[in-house]
């Protein structure tokens, strides 16, 4: 049997919803104060608060400074804006991790898993769009990115070096 691009599309997917859907299943609470997800959730945290892109927690309103690729905080801004009970619940002491922290970042982490799947499915597709691509290596390198281990633990974070790093270069 023959791997045409309707099959490799078809086993890719079902891979892209079985994988995706574990994950979403058993996801635990991130660590916050780890690597560089504090200075994405305050750069999030304040474009959602202030309109100002900082990675500073200050009491008030920072003063905008770039040092993080904006996309990915302004993901994590909207999904403070459209998760009030969740991530919506972030506070600075929060991600210093020198206070309670009531919030919620399985938004976050959902929002890893989709970015990493699509991740998955964008490769697939570049691979059948270069002149030697098959879909036998389409289907290979969306399921080497769908089942890599460091992809899979880290969607356990809000962290964007654990989602896919193409998105924001």
């Amino acid at each position: 049997m023959r791997l045409d691009r309707t099959r490799m599309w078809m086993v890719l997917l079902t891979l892209a919803a079985i994988v995706g859907v574990f994950h979403g299943t058993h996801l635990r609470d991130p660590h916050v104060d780890r690597g560089d997800t504090p200075a994405y959730m305050a750069a999030a945290y304040n474009l959602a608060r202030h309109g100002t892109l900082s990675e500073a927690l200050t009491s008030g309103e920072p003063a905008p400074a770039v040092g993080r690729e904006p996309v990915y905080p302004a993901l994590l801004a909207l999904l403070i804006r459209l998760d009030p009970n969740g991530l919506g619940r972030v506070t600075p002491t929060c991600i210093e991790g020198s206070g309670p922290c009531s919030a919620s970042f399985r938004s976050g982490q959902i929002a890893n898993i989709v970015l990493w799947v699509l991740a998955a499915l964008v490769l697939a597709q570049a691979v059948l769009l270069l002149p030697c691509g098959t879909p036998l290596a389409a289907l290979i390198a969306g399921a080497y990115l769908l089942l890599n281990s460091p992809g899979r633990n880290g969607c356990n974070g809000s962290s964007r070096t654990r989602s896919p790093s193409f998105l924001y270069r």
